[in-house]
């Protein structure tokens, strides 16, 4: 009679802790190289098509509390967030030409690959 052995990945309990890092880290800078012209060529975009800065910032907070900080392109006019926050609405003037573009691909989230810790 045959045996067949079959293999389960782990659980995330028995993976090590520092295994888990290591894996994320790489794998966001095996996504962030490639991507790097691509994320040129988006800041350009968002610097001819408006004034302010080209990356928004802003801090979160996490899995258990814990904070942490997004770094994303800037899809908004620098002068968005003065009347407080709002909700982003299908036809929303803050929003520049640019954006529009990067939003709707999803580009704009590419420099989150760099806060990966």
């Amino acid at each position: 009679m045959t045996s067949i052995c079959v293999s389960y990945p782990p659980r995330p309990e028995e993976v090590p802790a520092l295994k888990i890092p290591i894996l994320d880290c790489l794998f966001a800078f095996v996504g962030l190289v490639p991507s790097f012209g691509l994320l040129v060529i988006c800041a350009a975009a968002i610097r001819l098509d408006s004034r302010g800065q080209i990356f928004y910032c802003q801090k979160r907070v996490g899995q258990n509390g814990r904070p942490f900080e997004i770094i994303k392109l800037r899809t908004m006019v620098g002068t968005a967030g003065e009347n407080g926050p709002k909700l982003t609405e299908s036809q929303d003037s803050r929003i520049t030409r640019a954006a529009q573009w990067l939003v709707k691909k999803k580009l704009d989230e590419i420099p989150q690959l760099i806060t990966v810790s």
